[in-house]
């Protein structure tokens, strides 16, 4: 498979819920810049670039988007409330468990 289309699939494959391979998108073929052979075409080259700078900008917001989650709710976890925590009685006979 070529690797422009490879690096493609793995961008739209984290579009579609899996962000964790834009991640691995952008790791694996920064791996193979670095075993670079010169027989790849320069167009395959441009079009796979393109997909993995997509999927590192993609990481970086969910990632930046997370960790900043994680920031908010632990350092304003008191303002929440037990209901983010524990469910209620009332709850649980609604849900059956």
């Amino acid at each position: 498979m070529r690797e422009d289309v490879l690096a493609q699939r793995m961008f739209m494959a984290g579009c579609l819920g899996l962000p964790w391979l834009w991640v691995v998108n952008v790791m694996y073929f920064r791996s193979q810049d670095d075993n670079d052979n010169e027989e790849e075409e320069e167009g395959v080259r441009q079009e796979r670039d393109k997909w993995v700078k997509r999927s590192m900008y993609g990481a970086f917001v969910v990632l930046s988007a997370w960790a900043a989650w994680i920031v908010v709710f632990l350092s304003q976890k008191d303002s929440f409330g037990p209901e983010w925590f524990i469910m209620s009685q009332e709850e649980g006979d609604k849900t059956g468990w």
